[in-house]
């Protein structure tokens, strides 16, 4: 994959994750699905509990925002918040930052067609016929191919002659 296509073909949080898994790329390690969110919350609770006691666990629930419904969220630290398309965005430069850090991770850039063509010595081009633009009223051009139709027509039922010598 280029620059380019990651920069054209990645627009999902999925298609960034799986980019990021794929190259080991840890820029996008704290965004997590829904149901990773709901089982690291299970955890927490159960290791506030023991730690501190259910009151402090309660303290905790009570700072999650209520949040629920998305597909991926951000864990900050102290809570999990929903991705944003912002927040998308910030990732997927952060990801562009760290590949092109490492230097090694797209692949080289193609030349396009266009590219190739402008490398090579230009051949010598045929004039082309080139109608120029000019102003005339809607009648000039309709009596124009009237003119035109009826030459064309004389044409067709002229008779051929033969000149011999």
């Amino acid at each position: 994959m280029t620059r380019e296509e990651f920069i054209q073909d990645v627009n999902s949080v999925s298609e960034l994750l799986d980019f990021c898994w794929h190259y080991n790329c840890e820029c996008c390690n704290d965004i997590i699905s829904e149901e990773t969110r709901d089982e690291r919350i299970d955890d927490d609770v159960v290791q506030i509990a023991r730690d501190s006691g259910w009151q402090d666990a309660y303290d905790w629930l009570s700072r999650i925002r209520d949040t629920t419904g998305y597909d991926y969220y951000i864990d900050d630290g102290d809570e999990y918040r929903p991705l944003w398309d912002d927040d998308f965005d910030y990732y997927k430069e952060e990801v562009l930052e760290w590949a092109d850090m490492c230097g090694d991770v797209f692949d080289e850039e193609e030349p396009d067609d266009d590219e190739e063509e402008q490398t090579q010595p230009e051949e010598p081009q045929e004039e082309e016929f080139v109608i120029e633009d000019e102003d005339c009223t809607v009648q000039e051009m309709i009596f124009s191919a009237f003119v035109v139709k009826q030459s064309a027509e004389q044409e067709q039922q002229a008779p051929v002659s033969v000149l011999l010598f």
